[in-house]
């Protein structure tokens, strides 16, 4: 069977299709950090990098820091297949132009510099660890959660902001929607418990084992409707 379907295979993804999420770093006040933040007001479970929405109104105050929150997504709204748009929280899209220009976010700043004992990004203590290529989170993509018992691809067309628990697949050479319904089906399960990497009994869907799968190349739109299962 693994041999029919490379035989079958027409299409890799590329590496450039491919990028991971962002890497926060420091997302959250966890219980380890609060002895380093006694001084504070600080509580588990508190934003640092990413906020809740009651956190956001307090920590983007001016129209220049509302726009570097990003809309932020985990598995509670990405299921295979598709994503719901309803976020609940926010990511601080620090990259390297923010840090430059920190002081045009006052209150962002202030957040940041009242946690800045416990943030140890290489941006610390305004910038993300590794921001990525903004691109990536925008316009139609697929996103893939990387440890999953099934395959999890959620086809998204709204600006989806992820953390490094997904890969961001975004290309042109293939029909999108097609692709998120192939990556999603039991052909593709199968190839990835045969042929990718296994955490105990889940899926580990790296970058390496989504370069290796073999996809047909559905230039012609056959066979969308098929790969519903």
């Amino acid at each position: 069977i693994i041999e029919k379907i490379k035989k079958a295979g027409r299409y890799f993804l590329n590496s450039k299709d491919i990028t991971c999420g962002i890497d926060v770093h420091q997302d959250f006040v966890t219980a380890g950090h609060l002895e380093k933040l006694k001084r504070t007001n600080a509580k588990k479970g508190d934003g640092i990098f990413v906020v809740s929405e009651n956190e956001r109104k307090s920590v983007a105050k001016t129209q220049v820091e509302k726009d570097i929150l990003k809309p932020y997504f985990t598995t509670r709204e990405l299921r295979p297949y598709v994503g719901r748009s309803d976020n609940s929280h926010w990511v601080i899209y620090s990259d390297k132009h923010v840090v430059a220009a920190i002081k045009k976010y006052p209150n962002i700043k202030a957040h940041l510099d009242k946690l800045s004992p416990v943030i140890t990004t290489d941006s610390a203590p305004y910038g993300l660890h590794r921001a990525r290529k903004e691109d990536f989170f925008l316009g139609e993509k697929i996103i893939s959660l990387r440890k999953t018992m099934i395959p999890h691809f959620s086809l998204v067309n709204f600006p989806c902001y992820v953390s490094q628990s997904f890969f961001v697949i975004k290309t042109k050479a293939l029909d999108q929607k097609y692709l998120a319904g192939f990556l999603n089906s039991r052909l593709c399960h199968f190839w990835l418990a045969k042929k990718g990497k296994m955490q105990g009994e889940a899926l580990q869907v790296d970058k390496a084992p989504l370069l290796e799968i073999p996809i047909v190349n559905d230039a012609d739109g056959k066979n969308k409707e098929s790969m519903k299962g």
